[in-house]
């Protein structure tokens, strides 16, 4: 595997690459947002910055099934026709079958993550290289503030619910997990999770790899993350000393945990930063199948930001043509 170039992209150039008839904008469309009223959210800035004419907006739904312990996926699609279609889970051949129907249509993609669900992110993310496509760009939309709990000036409102470390579909590890690892933990603004998941990267962990997101979106961000996990912070130990990624971009992330694994041993890895921060993890994972994504499953319940800040244009297309994803694919 080799490190991946810096492929961001000039809004101008993705919107000429993506108003052909070939071309399809998918974004995710939460069930909080769509009972806002048509309010303006960050969601709607990079749709209205490419104006596309062929769209699918993704309603993705999550439950759990607490007497299996298992986490229930589902979500359906309405495309610019107004033709919706239901899927029963994000499982491979569920997955496999919403991405060959694109395919069919559609030779280049334009996925905006911005509200998108992670665990829809990398079970679908993970198929994409199963298929030939001229074009695969991402996009995100960054905040420009978030909500602040109420009476607590110094902490965010994410609104997330986290519903267990049940591993994404399609990006499961196939390694033996009780083996020595490294943990490497992507920082954010939610101490409270962190702990829960140092518990569960505790077996076979020998070194823990903290990551600070510099630059942040925001200048004084990172402050906010370092205050966030103070308690986390304080137990590590004196060789375990931060390191440092960018917050918007993937292709920094991928390179990092490709640099890291240079030293052979096995990785859990646990991106609770930023949503590109997830991408560029889940596109490390994608080829690393001994390796673990360990999240919680975090799942946004309402609006957590106000206003919008730069909408970020990431060029995949590359990626995805020479990847493989051996849980599934053949070699290319």
């Amino acid at each position: 595997m080799n490190k991946l170039y810096n492929r961001v992209c000039n809004p101008d150039v993705v919107r000429q690459t993506f108003c052909g008839k070939d071309a399809v904008f998918i974004y995710g469309e939460p069930k909080w947002k769509r009972e806002q009223e048509r309010q303006k959210s960050r969601g709607d800035i990079c749709f209205e910055n490419i104006k596309p004419s062929n769209y699918i907006s993704i309603e993705y739904e999550i439950g759990f099934h607490a007497s299996e312990q298992i986490i229930c996926d589902s979500f359906c699609t309405v495309d610019n026709c107004g033709q919706k279609i239901e899927y029963a889970s994000i499982e491979v051949e569920e997955m496999r079958e919403y991405i060959q129907s694109i395919n069919a249509s559609y030779k280049k993609i334009l996925v905006d993550i911005t509200l998108l669900n992670t665990r829809f992110l990398g079970a679908f993310l993970a198929l994409l290289p199963e298929f030939d496509w001229n074009t695969v760009c991402f996009c995100y939309t960054e905040p420009k503030e978030y909500l602040k709990r109420e009476g607590e000036n110094d902490r965010f409102d994410l609104k997330n619910t986290t519903l267990g470390f049940d591993e994404i579909p399609n990006l499961e590890t196939d390694g033996d997990i009780t083996t020595e690892c490294e943990w490497v933990v992507f920082m954010g603004f939610e101490g409270e999770r962190l702990q829960k998941l140092e518990e569960e990267a505790a077996p076979g962990r020998k070194y823990v790899i903290p990551v600070m997101c510099i630059p942040a979106m925001n200048a004084e961000w990172h402050n906010f993350a370092m205050d966030a996990n103070l308690d986390f912070i304080d137990r590590l130990e004196e060789h375990e000393g931060f390191k440092y990624v960018s917050a918007v971009n993937p292709f920094d992330v991928y390179n990092f945990l490709l640099s890291e694994k240079e030293g052979g041993v096995r990785m859990k890895i646990s991106p609770i930063g930023t949503k590109l921060t997830i991408l560029g993890s889940i596109m490390y994972i994608i080829e690393n199948s001994e390796d673990m994504l360990l999240t919680d499953n975090p799942f946004q319940g309402n609006e957590n930001t106000k206003e919008y800040g730069q909408s970020f244009y990431y060029d995949l297309t590359y990626f995805v043509k020479r990847t493989t994803n051996r849980r599934f694919c053949k070699e290319k």
